[in-house]
């Protein structure tokens, strides 16, 4: 993985990119418990708080994979993405030149600022500047802003897949 860093041009001014180290696992995992725990308070079906409780080995993990980036503004991390460059498992699809976008993770206190459109757009010149030409996601199907925020943004559905008993996943390309 590339060690890329970079500035995001926000509604909050300008802030940092970089990838995570392990001295992030903790300001990364409380970002997603944040989100986790909103979802929540929204009724959302999405994620389950609990389940993450014990999942702080996992984010270790996958800031040690190098694939991980946080988002700065001068006092803490306020926002995450994952970029790989081959797709899961469950794509089922064989697409070659892509790149993988997962992970994508604002806190709510910094949300409506752009700051995931401007993350997107980062990691979509990261995955072209590796001369790839694909760019893809997945978010949960039953969620309709989150499908309808990616459709906004230039990318197209295309499928859907159960990953777990009763949770499927929506599938999504952006040609580069």
């Amino acid at each position: 993985m590339m060690k890329d860093t970079g500035n995001l041009y926000t509604k909050r001014g300008t802030l940092n990119i970089r990838q995570a180290s392990p001295d992030d696992t903790q300001a990364f995992y409380g970002v997603l418990k944040n989100v986790s725990e909103w979802l929540d308070q929204q009724h959302s079906t999405q994620w389950v708080p609990s389940a993450h409780d014990n999942n702080i080995s996992l984010v270790q993990q996958i800031i040690q994979d190098g694939t991980c980036y946080v988002v700065e503004d001068n006092i803490q991390i306020i926002a995450t993405i994952r970029l790989n460059w081959e797709l899961p498992y469950f794509w089922n699809r064989n697409l070659q030149n892509v790149g993988y976008i997962s992970t994508l993770y604002v806190h709510r206190n910094f949300a409506g600022n752009g700051i995931g459109v401007s993350m997107m757009n980062w990691a979509e010149h990261l995955i072209k500047s590796m001369d790839k030409e694909v760019s893809c996601l997945d978010c949960y199907a039953k969620s309709n802003p989150l499908c309808c925020y990616y459709e906004h943004i230039g990318y197209i559905s295309v499928g859907e897949v159960e990953t777990y008993p009763a949770y499927r996943q929506r599938l999504y390309e952006k040609q580069l």
